[in-house]
């Protein structure tokens, strides 16, 4: 893996963990 391609998995994995707490928040509301 390249920098670049990691860069672009992290992103995407905090991409993934940002909108699972907001959908787990507002389950919760």
């Amino acid at each position: 893996m390249n920098y670049l391609a990691n860069d672009g998995w992290v992103a995407f994995q905090t991409f993934n963990i940002i909108l699972y707490n907001q959908e787990a928040v507002t389950g919760s509301l």
